[in-house]
């Protein structure tokens, strides 16, 4: 071996490690993005909620009104005619139904203060928030690996078989379209599931409130 050949295998081998210390930074910031934005913007909305809640519930209805319009404009913008109009339509009943329940907003907004005291009461209910977020950041952080990692695979698959008539066209099996949609169905129903359970905990703290003993363990 010259060393041409030589310089050639050290150059090659220099690229595959800096291809895998950049991944590996990939995938550490990954981690870190899926563990810390759920629990900085739970706390952040928790004390909007409680310091501003009819500005919190207006604005969380607001945000849904903003996204469907968006959605809407940009189908539009892109050609998708069709689809534009059917969520501008969505969005005006969207906002029809703020129109005719905005004097019911002011309820939600005491309601959720009122959610909130009594989570300052009972201290084990943002303990349970707080394991429910972190076990749906590891179990949303495993999710999403395993659905790159299949839908990277039956690409592959699906690339292979394909004919290429002018080179750049992908081409998706009926296969892998089901497969994809019985994993959209999985992720979630998993999601579903741990939402429900946290629900379920939470909502027996939350009715211990109605015993006759509360206000001996609120003073505790």
């Amino acid at each position: 071996m010259d060393g041409t050949d030589q310089l050639t295998d050290d150059d090659r081998l220099f690229n595959t490690a800096g291809k895998i210390e950049r991944n590996k930074h990939t995938l550490l910031l990954l981690i870190s993005m899926c563990a810390s934005v759920p629990m900085l913007t739970s706390i952040v909305m928790l004390f909007a909620a409680y310091t501003a809640p009819m500005f919190f519930v207006l604005a969380g209805f607001l945000l849904v009104l903003v996204s469907v319009f968006g959605i809407a404009f940009s189908s539009i913008v892109m050609g998708s005619f069709f689809v534009g109009v059917i969520f501008f339509f969505l969005g005006c009943l969207y906002l029809a139904f703020l129109y005719n329940n905005y004097n019911k907003l002011s309820f939600t907004a005491l309601m959720l203060k009122i959610v909130i005291k009594v989570m300052s009461l009972y201290p084990s209910s943002i303990v349970v928030s707080l394991l429910s977020s972190v076990s749906a950041c590891i179990i949303g952080f495993a999710y999403y690996v395993l659905a790159a990692g299949i839908l990277m695979d039956r690409i592959k698959k699906d690339d292979a078989n394909c004919p290429h008539e002018n080179g750049s066209d992908v081409c998706v099996s009926n296969a892998s379209t089901g497969l994809l949609i019985f994993v959209l169905f999985v992720g979630y129903y998993v999601f579903e599931v741990l939402n429900n359970f946290t629900h379920v905990v939470i909502s027996g703290i939350f009715g211990s409130c109605d015993s006759p003993n509360y206000e001996e363990q609120s003073s505790r």
